[in-house]
């Protein structure tokens, strides 16, 4: 399989995934479909940043801002979700009373109901179905740059490009990120980890431990984001003016159970930081062993160039 085929393969794929799952969340309350949506979009940002930087198509810009359009409208649905499946599976009995309990449940099922009515608004601006056609175009446009020299081109871009996302995760890495930052930490290793998929169609290497330490970096980092979004979202709640002044003690009930959410992300960090060791070494070896060896050429010409300045003086 050619660069080529390989690129238009990964973009068709999540084209496809993209539109099955727009439907259902502009026609139903599916939870995984919102989801969905906002992962095949993150994943297509790759092969469209790719396609830019190889061949100079501006188009690509306005087509990724769309996509991050996509994502942002639905942020705040994914993040109801995942506090209601906490609330519901594993932490039913967070809150002690029953009726305290189903009152938030309650509360959390509004607001999702109005955030996602705001989001199919949203969406319908940003015209996803057109969208969606333009990229297929895109793919077709690329089909037909299947010169060798086109090839050569593609997947040298793509290895620079993956590259530096490797570099920008270990010159940012969680020990300097605590707090708020490691969040935008969970998103430069999605974008690695979707760039890292991306190379395997590319180049058909073999790079199976390295997805499966991305992905487990992104479980550890997902879980303490989980307990920073649900802190967030409950304190909000129990402090909203009319609900505090109507039921002071359910938003004290809900206040201790946003503590414990917050006081969780702090058991999060060392599992944070022992995925991060093993992922550092393999980016280290896998990803960066090339840059080490055009480094140390690098160096040896400067040090070249230097004697034989000395010389010349």
């Amino acid at each position: 399989m050619s660069p080529t085929d390989g690129l238009i393969k990964f973009a068709t794929k999540h084209i496809d995934r993209m539109e099955s799952a727009l439907v259902r969340t502009m026609t139903s309350r599916d939870v995984d479909s919102v989801h969905e949506l906002r992962v095949s979009s993150r994943r297509l940002s790759e092969p469209l940043a790719l396609i830019r930087k190889a061949f100079g198509l501006r188009k690509c810009r306005s087509h990724c801002d769309a996509l991050r359009g996509i994502r942002d409208s639905l942020r705040v649905v994914r993040d109801i979700d995942v506090l209601r499946l906490a609330l519901s599976v594993h932490e039913a009995g967070a809150i002690k009373r029953p009726t305290d309990h189903m009152k938030l449940v309650g509360i959390l099922a509004i607001q999702r109901e109005n955030e996602l009515l705001a989001a199919r608004q949203a969406l319908h601006s940003i015209r996803v179905k057109r969208v969606r056609q333009a990229l297929s175009d895109l793919c077709q446009h690329v089909s037909r740059l299947d010169t060798k020299r086109d090839r050569s081109r593609l997947l040298l871009t793509a290895r620079r490009l993956w590259e530096r996302k490797a570099e920008a995760l270990l010159d940012r890495p969680p020990a300097r990120e605590l707090g708020p930052g490691l969040h935008k930490t969970r998103i430069r290793l999605k974008a690695f980890r979707y760039s890292t998929e991306l190379m395997v169609r590319l180049d058909g290497a073999d790079r199976e431990d390295l997805i499966r330490n991305c992905t487990a970096m992104q479980d550890a980092l997902g879980q303490w984001n989980d307990h920073f979004t649900a802190a967030r979202l409950l304190s909000a709640i129990a402090r909203d003016e009319l609900t505090l002044a109507a039921g002071p003690e359910w938003s004290a009930s809900v206040l201790e159970y946003a503590a414990q959410r917050a006081r969780a992300m702090n058991g999060e960090l060392d599992g944070i930081m022992q995925t991060w060791t093993r992922l550092r070494k393999i980016i280290e070896l896998q990803v960066l062993g090339r840059l080490e060896s055009r480094q140390a050429t690098a160096s040896q010409e400067i040090v070249a160039d230097s004697r034989l300045t000395l010389e010349r003086v």
